[in-house]
């Protein structure tokens, strides 16, 4: 058997989770916006933590490696109901959402250095319904039987 995440390109579709509806375009959007805000609310604490500092070493209790930070890659999955565009009826499945964060400093003319996202959000879908994977194999498999 194998599951087969489908990438959900029709951004017209709908999703169902937790008691909410959701159109995938207003998904994407609520995921990136939820992702800036944080990003921002990390620069702008009163600990002054820097959320890009965070990920820029890494410690194995006795070494600190540094390294660049340009991009990062969140992942998650969660069960959820699709409704598609001209389709009957609901669909019960996994939805997996991947967003790719990219860091990035601009410049302006004056000479202050702005903070900015590029945040792109990646959805797929597995339908709960199973399905079994048959190799080509197995007609001649079963042509040998007979």
């Amino acid at each position: 058997m194998e599951n087969k995440f489908i990438p959900l390109e029709s951004e017209q579709d709908v999703l169902f989770f937790d008691g909410n509806t959701y159109i995938i375009w207003n998904f994407k959007k609520i995921i990136s916006e939820e992702i800036n805000n944080k990003f921002h609310a990390s620069l702008n604490s009163n600990n002054r933590l820097k959320f890009l500092d965070s990920f820029k070493i890494i410690s194995d209790g006795n070494n600190q490696i540094g390294f660049p930070t340009e991009k990062m890659t969140w992942h998650s999955s969660l069960k959820c109901k699709i409704l598609r565009v001209g389709s009957p009826e609901w669909q019960s499945g996994e939805l997996r959402i991947k967003a790719e964060i990219k860091f990035c400093i601009i410049s302006s003319h004056i000479g202050k250095a702005h903070n900015i996202l590029k945040i792109e959000i990646f959805l797929e879908f597995c339908d709960d319904k199973i399905i079994e994977y048959q190799s080509p194999l197995d007609d001649l498999r079963e042509n040998i039987k007979t």
